[in-house]
């Protein structure tokens, strides 16, 4: 288990942070945050289901946890590459999908997480590390839509600063 390699595949702009940092320019980073915990529950259960299908290809043969590897490595670098769709402002139908194909996920379960059959310690750990970086890189990606940090004007008056933090930063000036 990498935290570094986990944290660095979290800060990728992909599948849910782009979803999280869209909601946070179009609701406001307060009105993100329960996309925030149904993200991570996606997630997580991708996850789980990436590991077992991993597991499983594992247990067919030994070149099939690299070239899962290599597949999830390449998944990544398209989706990276790839122009989505812009929807103005992400609801929860379209966060599960997305988690489920999301190709941090799926590299979380490829190359971070333990294979199949590790002891349920082990597991549980790795899920600990996720959640702890999960979050605060989701929050991130939220407040980067939201357009926090504060503009110059903001820090420079507080009353407004606080309104913007207030609001979202999401449509005011």
């Amino acid at each position: 288990m990498s935290p570094a390699l986990l944290l660095l595949l979290l800060l990728a702009p992909v599948g849910v942070n782009r979803l999280l940092r869209r909601s946070g320019a179009g609701a406001g980073l307060v009105r993100t945050l329960p996309l925030l915990a149904a993200g991570w529950l996606a997630c997580c259960l991708a996850i789980g289901t990436w590991c077992t299908v991993s597991g499983l290809l594992a247990l067919a043969g030994t070149a099939a946890r690299p070239a899962a590897q290599l597949g999830a490595a390449a998944y990544l670098l398209w989706r990276l590459l790839a122009r989505e769709r812009q929807e103005p402002n992400p609801r929860m139908w379209s966060l599960f999908p997305a988690a489920l194909v999301d190709p941090v996920a799926i590299c979380c379960a490829v190359f971070v997480f333990p294979v199949l059959g590790t002891p349920a310690p082990q597991v549980l750990a790795a899920y600990g590390w996720f959640t702890a970086l999960m979050v605060p890189a989701g929050l991130g990606w939220a407040a980067v839509g939201a357009g926090l940090p504060p503009r110059r004007m903001a820090l420079r008056r507080p009353q407004r600063r606080a309104a913007l933090l207030a609001a979202g930063a999401a449509r005011v000036r």
